[in-house]
């Protein structure tokens, strides 16, 4: 082992293989099977996050009646997430199956998971196109087993955000998972650790640590062979590092109020200060003189905004309005959070307004809380909303240190009433009966738990009731007055400030909260000149992202440029250049050429005056990043685009790049395996032009021939040899390209043409040639004609060439080919000349051939005479250019009786009846 470990030299370089988000976790698992497969199968602008749900909900459920109060948003992303697709990776969760998964494990009723499943998953959420969520990926993983199964140990953090599905995958990570196990023993010794707080979770997605913990369980025995085995009880860390004892005393009321409400018991936190005296502060949000004090001392203040709500319409709804100013939604000289921004964050002062107890949150008045805890009821959609509403107080509230100023009237209509105690006589008797009635709902364990705490920070021995009011007691008196001096404030780091709501900002992606992070920075700047340059700059690449998050790319480029951050200006100009193809933007980046040295940049640069070389070099440098970087693989696009762009440009000069040229063509293979596909037709004529005939010509015929241009024939008539050049002039589109024909064919007289080529042959002959040509290809032109009507219209255009042409022997062979002959009739004999009646007296026999009782006259003369003195009467025929004819059509009738043997013998008697090679060939071949 290596002596003296550093962290910079031997931890650091590990931690990217170690620490993952859990989606980029996802994509690596894609992508180490198929690189950049993750960002075409899920690509970032088509995510949906809660957020997203809750705006496309509205959008399209938002005014229709009662929807809201049978399956909201939150409910319905509930049940969605958690069960639907969340429950079982193989299969999507239906009602019928909902109903069997048993009471402890539902937390809506069948009747809400029916009308959820019917009208928000079926009808639409189901049947949006392109779109996926975080279950979808994961899914994706499981179902094709692309699961990264090297890490020994596996330790998640946030566990409370994780569905069942999520928990597969999870457990498939670990190379024990698989591992068959011998003794209960062992499991306990596998290193898996789930780190959370059901208290945080901020979203809806139906967490506890009993079903994690048991299903977890379950699904490790089974992967390891283990029969069932002891839940582990889940180890809570109670100590409180962070606040004041008045705000862990805060925090806890609202933990009690959730267990008591809703069942779910967790510990009290002990505070690890031991100091006493005021740090939660009562303050009228009507107070401006204290509320100004409050900004000038860098409060945070912390609102229950709707997850996609902006915080201007929501503090344009409350009596703050007149006290905080907006510009362009972005609130001025004060930050603004909401609870889920908030989440993972800490300051030293903190403000919370608006926990109000309007709508569906009225059950949390105080009168409502002691009608509950009178008589307890369950109604599961309205207890889920309750559940965060609650959440989200108790993350707002755990966010201070040192200071917490609540905004509120505290009267029986306030959500915070139930913490404090009260001048009121009859207020402070509810608030004590409320007191009583939450704890009667813990058990006698969890009750003796909550009064049997030892303060473990200063070791005293205190009575059950002082450890309860330790642990649980009342904020003892709302202030008349604050302390907001400047040694009661603890002092904000601001740099710290700005840079943690800088990085909370983009790991939430929430362009509203990045544009508060640049209002910081351009509020130091203006405080201090020394700083001002770099605020300027840090307030400028804060706005670039919010323009990321927002998906307006030119806008993150542009504030990128200002930000100096040009690497970061080239990757959004990029991204913008993947969905609107544009050449200016290409000279957008080619601008920054002096800022930065990224590849894009270089490409873009070489489109002003591409050269062969130039586009072979870019390809090289496209292959390699997108070998390299997964992530590339998702502008795929833009990379096809510039590739596309040069190849257009170039302007190609005789034999420039035909070493290359090879090379590119090669590497066009490689492209596509990536989904790049250069334009074969502009590559085609490139090469051509440079003098690359052969590659030239190979790329035309990749494509499909209705589409090769003229220089495809041309290139074909340089690398061809006549007659393999025939076929290929008419091609050329040149206005004497029937000349130039003719004239090879002239010259090449004994050559032995195909058919097609002696087609082209004859369509020209027809158009331009001498009569002699015409008459020596017209028997060819009658043998290719393929039906009657052809025939005859190719006859008649021999008029033109005043063959004086026997057209009525002609018009007989025609009607014998295509025809029975039923409808022919020979014509007299005097006006048939004497060398065509031989050709009249074959088509007479062959008329009779095709009569209908000509078999049975066949089969009635063979029983009287053999086959060969049958054929016999048909000698007038031997040795005549007719008999090729006669007695081939005669052997058809021969065949269709299926009598072989008969056959057989006819056509070795018919073969010495003609002295001509090609008859012999045709009966030899029959």
């Amino acid at each position: 082992m290596k002596d003296g470990i550093t962290y910079k030299e031997d931890i650091s370089p590990l931690m990217d293989d170690m620490f993952f988000v859990f989606n980029d976790l996802l994509r690596l698992c894609i992508d180490s099977n198929s690189s950049g497969e993750s960002f075409k199968l899920f690509p970032t602008d088509k995510y949906i996050s809660f957020p997203k749900f809750n705006d496309k909900w509205n959008n399209k459920f938002g005014k229709i009646r009662d929807a809201a109060k049978k399956y909201s948003p939150t409910i319905s992303w509930h049940v969605i997430r958690t069960y639907i697709k969340g429950w079982n990776s193989n299969k999507i969760m239906t009602p019928e199956e909902y109903a069997n998964i048993g009471e402890k494990n539902q937390t809506v009723s069948l009747e809400t998971f029916k009308l959820i499943y019917q009208e928000v998953w079926q009808k639409w959420y189901s049947q949006m196109e392109s779109v996926w969520d975080d279950q979808d990926i994961v899914r994706f993983c499981l179902e094709h087993n692309l699961i990264d199964d090297r890490y020994s140990a596996v330790f998640c953090d946030e566990s409370q955000d994780f569905t069942r599905t999520e928990i597969d995958f999870i457990l498939k990570l670990s190379s024990f998972s698989n591992r068959s196990l011998q003794h209960v023993n062992e499991i306990t010794k596998l290193p898996f650790v789930f780190a959370g707080d059901e208290f945080q979770t901020l979203n809806p997605t139906g967490f506890s640590w009993a079903s994690l913990s048991s299903y977890f369980t379950e699904s490790l025995c089974k992967s390891t062979g283990l029969e069932k085995i002891p839940i582990p009880d889940p180890i809570e860390l109670s100590e409180n590092f962070r606040s004041t004892r008045q705000i862990v005393k805060l925090a806890n009321r609202v933990q009690l109020l959730r267990a008591s409400r809703f069942g779910e018991y967790s510990n009290p936190q002990i505070p690890y200060f031991s100091k006493d005296g005021n740090s939660v502060y009562c303050v009228s949000p009507a107070n401006k003189f204290i509320f100004d004090k409050l900004k000038e001392k860098h409060v945070i203040l912390i609102v229950p905004a709707a997850d996609g709500e902006s915080v201007e319409k929501y503090i344009s709804k409350t009596p703050l309005k007149g006290l905080i100013e907006f510009e362009e939604g972005i609130p001025q000289g004060i930050t603004i959070l909401t609870p889920t921004q908030a989440k993972g964050l800490e300051y030293p002062n903190v403000a919370i307004y608006g926990f109000n107890c309007d709508g569906q949150n009225s059950q949390l008045k105080l009168g409502n809380l002691l009608e509950w805890f009178s008589n307890p009821t369950d109604d599961s959609i309205s207890d889920i909303e309750l559940k965060y509403q609650i959440s989200n107080a108790y993350v707002a509230v755990t966010r201070a240190c040192s200071n917490l100023y609540i905004l509120d009237d505290f009267n029986d209509g306030s959500f915070w009433t139930f913490a404090f105690n009260h001048d009121d006589p009859k207020m402070e008797a509810q608030i004590k009966l409320l007191q009583e009635r939450m704890f009667s709902r813990l058990s006698n364990s969890q009750q003796e738990h909550w009064m049997s705490r030892e303060d473990t920070v200063t070791g005293e021995d205190l009575s059950s009731e002082e450890r309860l009011k330790r642990n649980l007691g009342w904020i003892d008196n709302m202030p008349e007055g604050i302390d907001i001096t400047d040694e009661n404030l603890s002092y904000l780091v601001e740099e710290e400030h700005r840079n943690d709501l800088e990085n909370r900002a983009e790991a939430l992606h929430d362009p509203k909260l990045m544009r508060q992070a640049a209002c910081i920075y351009k509020s130091a700047g203006s405080k201090n000149k020394k700083d001002e340059a770099r605020c300027k700059k840090d307030e400028a690449r804060c706005k670039a992202k919010a323009f990321y998050f927002e998906e307006d790319y030119r806008q993150s480029a542009e504030w990128f440029e200002r930000a100096e951050d040009y690497d970061s200006a080239v990757e959004n100009y990029w991204i913008l250049l993947n969905s609107h193809p544009d050449k200016s933007i290409i000279s957008q980046i080619a601008r920054l050429r002096d800022h930065s040295q990224n590849i894009k940049v270089r490409l873009c640069v070489m489109c002003a005056n591409p050269s062969v070389r130039n586009l072979k070099l870019a390809i090289d440098d496209t292959l390699t990043a997108l070998d390299t970087n997964k992530n590339e693989h998702a502008t795929i696009e833009a990379w096809q685009f510039v590739l596309n762009y040069m190849l257009q440009k170039i302007q190609p000069k005789k034999n420039d790049g035909t070493r290359d040229m090879p090379i590119i063509t090669e590497k066009r293979h490689q492209l596509s395996e990536h989904d790049i596909n250069l334009n074969i037709s502009k590559l085609a004529s490139l090469a051509f032009h440079i003098g690359s005939l052969d590659h030239a010509i190979a790329l035309w015929e990749e494509m499909d021939k209705s589409n090769r241009p003229a220089e495809y024939f041309h290139a074909k008539l340089r690398t061809l040899k006549y007659p393999a050049t025939i076929q290929f002039y008419e091609g050329t589109r040149d206005e004497d390209w029937r000349e130039l024909l003719i004239q090879e064919y002239r010259k090449n007289p004994n050559v032995k043409l195909e058919v097609s080529q002696k087609s082209v042959i004859a369509s020209v002959i027809k158009s331009i040639g001498t009569r002699d040509e015409y008459l020596k290809i017209l028997p060819f032109i009658l043998r290719v004609a393929h039906n009657k009507e052809l025939s005859l219209s190719e006859l008649n255009d021999s008029d033109k060439f005043e063959c004086e042409l026997n057209k009525t022997a002609l018009n007989a062979l025609i009607e014998a080919r295509y025809t029975d002959l039923s409808n022919w009739k020979r014509p007299k004999d005097k006006f048939i000349s004497p060398e065509a009646a031989p050709l009249f007296d074959a088509i007479e026999a062959i008329k009779r051939m095709r009569e209908e009782n000509f078999i049975d006259y066949l089969n009635r003369s063979l029983k009287a005479m053999k086959v060969i003195d049958f054929g016999k009467r048909y000698n007038s025929f031997s040795r005549k250019a007719t008999s090729k004819l006669v007695f081939l059509e005669l052997g058809k009738v021969f065949e269709s009786r299926d009598t072989f043997i008969d056959s057989i013998r006819y056509y070795e008697w018919a073969m010495n009846q003609s002295d001509d090679e090609s008859f012999k060939r045709a009966i030899g071949i029959r």
